[in-house]
């Protein structure tokens, strides 16, 4: 049921019969939840960070600019 492990494992598990239908829907519902907000995060550091400075910044440094706005 793990974001990124779920599109390997689980086409096995339903292959296998060990999956229900609302483990797999379950899955898919973790998947995409994580993936909208893994692109609005990243959208979020690249407004943040890269549009208004121009330049490469560490990861240190993205991470306090998300927390002070």
């Amino acid at each position: 049921m793990l974001p990124p492990l779920s599109p390997l494992l689980m086409p096995m598990r339903m292959a296998a019969g060990a999956a229900s239908v609302l483990e797999v829907v379950v899955a898919l519902a973790l998947l995409l939840g994580s993936v909208i907000l893994v692109w609005k995060l990243a959208g979020r550091v690249y407004d943040q960070v890269l549009l208004r400075r121009g330049t490469r910044i560490t990861w240190r440094a993205a991470v306090e600019t998300l927390r002070s706005s």
